[in-house]
């Protein structure tokens, strides 16, 4: 019998008592980046030999190629996803990285092709996935943690083929999805058809707690909404090469959602813990979404690209709406690269202009600068009854509207310099922010005519970020990395809108105009250690933000009645400090057993805020992933992640824990392949939403707990596509690019 290296089983004997993987829910986009490119107009590819999948080194970016691998780790790319290292995702709404928040997903450098769907792009599609834990300052100077980048395959690596994915959960919602590709002459067709039927329901419950005890003559809910939903989406996308050196792509999109909404609302009393009112309501949501979109590509000569893209959507109140993205790149002389992009909605509630110039002055040094111009207009829209003191706010009223706007205009100069060799990489960016916010609140009472607008300047305010990267080769394929940056976090629409929103007529909340932007420091420290046998990479990783923004709250007690309310706002309060190490390692067990995971432990503390529970100061976390394969037709593989308790300054996330278990087998010498997989949330997990008072804290809580099976069926209906015109890229040439792709 075979003994394990002992090596191997000093690895095993550290991963196995540690609880596996982390992050944090967050909403993934942000509104100050959405049409954030590529790091650099300028990259260079360093190649490691590592295994299942080959990792890649672009600039400090991680790439895990996965058409290359012989395993398959899921059925679609949101699968795929769940499977790398430092990401934690539950659901495509729920996915972080690294412990931090608001990501943005590509695909193909691309943020604007809204038809693709995480769930809905098939695993067979795939080339490889690069993941950018530190965005240089070419972005906004929002806090933008990570970039995920899906880069589909080539047409011409494309085969015949059509893709079928039915997954169903204990959630009872189902779902099916068609996805299928071929070429007719010069054309690749691509035709997708998603349809998905079920009901979902989340509890949410708030309670009032003074030193762990719930506090009387206060009242509690608990509110339970029941749902079916019903959608369906069909999206068309065809591309056409003019020749070597042009082609056009069309996309088509329409889909529509309906949601019966049934909702129990319970209000207790604090003295009794009594029922005192139940209320019952039903409602239907509607959405349709109509899109056309065009993108052409032209290749004038090795030194000069255009591209530009026109989107036309239709919402469910037949309003049209325009967006014009323009991107040209261009090198004359040969070692100056230019850059210019343009997007703007016919609206107005979006514009985006920038310049981008790259000077090439040796192999080994670059120059880079840019200027860019966002500008967003965010809006919110309220309809009031006045026979509800404090301005309690209907679904709908005839009577009254308020409207809320903000206008923000963000100018943008930043510069780069950078030096690559043989055996490191250096970068330094800066990027000076000039931003002007200006808010509109206006009321108009319907019935007696009356307007009135307000304005509101908040003034224009320089703000500074910076960005460094350094790595240096230690011996073959290892080196160190280092990574230095500071980042904004700027105030939204919602945060800053002074018009009161309520909860429940007990409970009432504003924004705050006179909100300034956090400052986020982040850094990390890596040691990158690839061979054939084992992968290994331990980080550092240190965070400081400052002027959090947080959520306050004040009690008005009614004497008369006895009944308290509650009301808060938001303020700039406070530091935060966190930092930890983690550890992601990849290992060739046996010739056909691969073991991947990572494990990480992170301190937060806040500084200045005396009200916040000093308890769970420590995230433990970690992944798990478990490749088997019993011949070239038949692989297995297993799952586990696990996430400790997490706090923020306006939320606390609960310990999370998930499992999946897949298998995949595939038959007519390939051409078809059956993979079933089943995932777990087999810990109840709790989004908690906590108001701080002077004496109390408020808690909301949103449970989730989920089972799902998901069957993939994927069949190659023939050869590849022949593309005359065209020749396979050779990967292994991106540094001799003339004029690399820059989207």
């Amino acid at each position: 019998m075979k003994t394990l290296h002992p090596a191997v089983v000093c690895f095993l004997l550290f991963l196995l008592p540690v609880n596996f993987v982390a992050s944090q829910n967050s909403n993934p986009v942000s509104s100050d980046s959405v049409y954030a490119q590529k790091d650099s107009i300028i990259t260079e590819e360093i190649k490691v030999n590592s295994f299942m999948p080959e990792a890649v080194n672009v600039n400090g970016n991680l790439r895990f190629n996965i058409a290359n691998s012989k395993f398959r780790y899921g059925n679609n790319a949101f699968e795929v996803i769940q499977k790398l290292p430092y990401v934690f995702a539950i659901n495509e709404n729920s996915i972080s990285v690294n412990n931090n928040n608001n990501i943005l997903i590509h695909v193909n450098g691309r943020s604007s092709n809204a038809y693709y769907n995480l769930t809905n792009i098939p695993y067979d599609k795939i080339d490889y996935i690069e993941l950018n834990m530190t965005p240089g300052v070419r972005y906004s100077s929002s806090d933008i943690s990570a970039i995920i980048n899906i880069v589909l395959l080539k047409e011409e690596k494309m085969a015949y083929n059509g893709n079928i994915n039915l997954s169903a959960d204990s959630k009872e919602y189902y779902k099916g999805n068609l996805f299928m590709n071929t070429k007719i002459d010069d054309i690749y067709l691509f035709a997708m058809y998603d349809i998905g039927r079920g009901r979902n329901t989340f509890d949410t419950k708030r309670q009032r707690e003074s030193d762990g005890q719930v506090m009387n003559s206060i009242n509690t809910f608990d509110n339970s909404i029941y749902s079916k939903s019903r959608n369906n989406s069909i999206s068309i996308s065809g591309v056409y090469d003019f020749s070597k050196n042009s082609f056009i792509q069309v996309d088509f999109l329409d889909a529509t959602n309906r949601n019966d909404g049934n909702g129990n609302y319970n209000i207790f009393n604090g003295n009794t813990g009594e029922l005192e009112r139940s209320d019952n309501s039903t409602n239907t949501l509607y959405k349709s979404d109509e899109k056309i979109s065009a993108y052409l590509k032209h290749k004038f000569s090795e030194k000069t690209t255009l591209e530009g893209e026109v989107n036309i959507s239709r919402n469910p109140d037949n309003l049209y709406t325009k967006n014009l993205n323009v991107f040209y790149s261009g090198a004359n002389p040969e070692n100056v690269f230019l850059n210019y992009e343009v997007h703007k909605d016919e609206s107005d509630r979006q514009q985006y202009y920038s310049i981008d110039l790259a000077h090439k002055q040796s192999d080994k040094i670059k120059y880079e600068s840019g200027i860019s111009l966002n500008r967003i207009i965010s809006t919110e829209n309220y309809y009031m009854d006045t026979s509800i003191i404090l301005n309690y706010l209907m679904p709908y009223s005839e009577e009254f509207d308020r409207n809320f706007s903000l206008n923000r205009d963000i100018y943008s100069v930043y510069t780069s310099f950078s030096l690559n060799d043989d055996s490191y990489f250096f970068q330094s960016s800066l990027r000076i922010e000039y931003s002007n916010d200006e808010l509109k609140n206006i009321y108009h009472d319907f019935s007696n005519s009356v307007h009135v607008e307000n304005k509101f300047d908040m003034g224009s305010k320089f703000y500074p970020v910076a960005n460094l990267k350094f790595s240096k080769k230690i011996s073959g394929s290892n080196e160190i990395s280092l990574s230095v940056s500071k980042k904004l976090n700027r105030p939204n629409a919602s945060q800053l809108n002074q018009f009161k929103i309520n909860y429940d007529e007990y409970n009432f909340r504003e924004g705050n105009q006179n909100l300034t932007p956090e400052n986020i420091y982040n850094a990390e420290l890596s040691y990158n250690m690839f061979n054939p046998v084992f992968s290994l990479r331990p980080s550092l990783n240190f965070k400081y933000s400052n002027d959090l923004i947080r959520r306050i709250a004040y009690i008005y007690y009614n004497q008369e009645d006895g009944t308290t309310t509650s009301y808060s706002t938001l303020i700039n309060q406070g530091e935060r400090l966190q930092y930890g190490a983690d550890l992601y390692a990849n290992i060739r067990m046996i010739n056909n057993l691969f073991l991947s995971g990572s494990i990480g432990i992170f301190y937060t503390d806040f500084i200045n805020i005396a009200d916040i529970n000093e308890d769970n100061k420590i995230n433990l976390s970690g992944k798990l992933n478990v490749n088997y394969m019993f011949n070239e037709d038949f692989n297995v593989n297993a799952n586990f992640s696990y996430t400790g308790f997490k706090k923020y300054a306006l939320s606390v996330s609960d310990p999370v824990y998930y499992a999946s278990l897949g298998i995949t087998h595939t038959f007519f010498d390939k051409s078809l392949s059956v993979s079933l997989q089943g995932m777990d949330i087999f810990d109840t997990y709790k989004n908690s939403f906590t108001v701080y008072g002077s004496n109390y804290e408020d808690t909301y809580s949103t449970d989730y707990k989920m089972q799902s099976v998901m069957l993939n069926l994927s069949y190659n209906f023939g050869k590849l596509f022949e593309n005359k015109n065209k020749k396979p890229k050779d990967r292994n040439k991106d540094k001799e690019e003339k004029n690399p792709d820059l989207h």
